[in-house]
């Protein structure tokens, strides 16, 4: 798909639907100069399709650590890798959950 083309909302929300659905969603990442592959669905809260056709997601940090949402989005969406950082990212906010220790959310 050329770069900039808006992908549909049923597109959008098939593969948001694939993620919730998903009991693992492997994800790579680069730390220390070194390929490393985590298990991204545990610290998917939640996921869905804005009306607007932009996907809406929340993550949580767990004992793996976190990922980056474009990373995510990336990842499901099969964009190649030196386009994710060309992934807008729109922070809505940042909160505390301290009933939801991250071992629960990491299914530990």
């Amino acid at each position: 798909m050329p770069t900039g083309t808006p992908l549909s909302g049923d597109v959008l929300r098939a593969a948001v639907d694939r993620l919730l659905a998903a009991d693992a969603f492997p994800v790579e990442r680069i730390v220390k100069k070194r390929a490393r592959t985590i298990d991204a669905r545990p610290l998917v809260r939640s996921a869905g399709v804005t009306p607007h056709g932009r996907i809406r997601v929340e993550l949580a940090v767990g004992t793996t650590g976190s990922i980056k949402p474009s990373l995510l989005v990336g990842t499901l969406l099969d964009v190649p890798a030196a386009t994710v950082p060309l992934i807008g990212v729109h922070k809505a906010g940042a909160s505390f959950h301290p009933e939801t220790p991250s071992t629960a959310l990491l299914g530990a």
